[in-house]
């Protein structure tokens, strides 16, 4: 009787263990595969000139990578809902004009640092009067 009743106590031990360590891989599994972006190779035009093969992952960071090379200075403003590019350049927004980007022809709806942009897409920054 003694001997059935420790039987009893060891099994459950060692499902509790089970389902502890079966929950503990599972958390472990989820944070393993939360999503990374990647990196994909676009063209980017910016003021008319365009540029091949840049590696990027939002239209923001092809502009970044193509300011960089070409000593372009930057001028934006960091908002909750993202990232706003006042000027690139010599230019910068005013109420008649503003740098506003398109992927493969369609403005963003999003900021330039929130859309995931994917291989083969066509960044363009356009110096151009705004619709409100």
């Amino acid at each position: 009787m003694e001997r059935n009743k420790k039987m009893k106590k060891m099994t459950r031990i060692l499902i509790l263990i089970i389902i502890v360590g079966m929950l503990g891989f599972g958390l472990w599994q989820v944070r393993q595969t939360s999503p990374v972006k990647s990196t994909s190779i676009v063209t980017a035009i910016i003021n008319s000139i365009s540029y091949s093969d840049v590696q990027a992952t939002t239209p923001y960071d092809a502009l970044v990578v193509i300011a960089k090379k070409n000593n372009l200075v930057l001028q934006t403003k960091q908002y909750d809902f993202g990232v706003f590019v006042e000027g690139i350049g010599d230019k910068k927004n005013t109420q008649a004009k503003a740098w506003i980007y398109y992927v493969n022809g369609k403005s963003g709806e999003v900021s330039a640092d929130k859309y995931e942009l994917k291989q083969g897409d066509s960044v363009e920054w356009k110096y151009t009067t705004p619709i409100y």
